[in-house]
């Protein structure tokens, strides 16, 4: 059985964990210590401090390229000072980005696990375009 953990860390950092790998998704001062394998930016922005709340982890990934951390493929892109990642955990595809990096998006893919942090307003197409099997939004929209 294929599964993979997501957790809201803070209305902008999720923590996305598989059977061998962990992400943590642009943390955030305000939350708690948390360990993962790599810290994940979707924002091309100074580093954050909050990286201290980050245990453990061995690779920043914070632009368009392709990377591999404990088994999971990730292929980052960029749109709009926005970055994009497709990643390869335990057999599923998982896209994670934030909705503002989502409006020149021509082709979307099938995803089995959607990601986004809603920082913009955003069109129902925009998800269903992916055709997930889970949608996950969190942010300020």
């Amino acid at each position: 059985m294929m599964f993979v953990d997501v957790s809201v860390l803070s209305k902008d950092s999720v923590k996305i964990k598989g059977k061998n790998s962990s992400f943590v998704i642009d943390p955030m001062a305000q939350i708690q210590e948390v360990s993962a394998d790599a810290v994940v930016f979707l924002k091309d922005i100074e580093e954050r401090p909050a990286v201290k709340r980050v245990t453990d982890y061995r690779v920043i990934i914070k632009g368009a390229g392709e990377y591999e951390v404990a088994g999971t493929r990730i292929l980052g892109t960029k749109s709009d000072g926005n970055f994009l990642y497709s990643f390869g955990i335990d057999n599923l595809n998982v896209f994670v980005a934030r909705t503002s990096g989502l409006a020149k998006i021509q082709e979307a893919g099938e995803y089995n696990i959607l990601i986004l942090n809603a920082d913009s307003d955003f069109k129902d197409p925009m998800v269903t375009s992916f055709s997930p099997s889970v949608a996950i939004l969190y942010g300020e929209k």
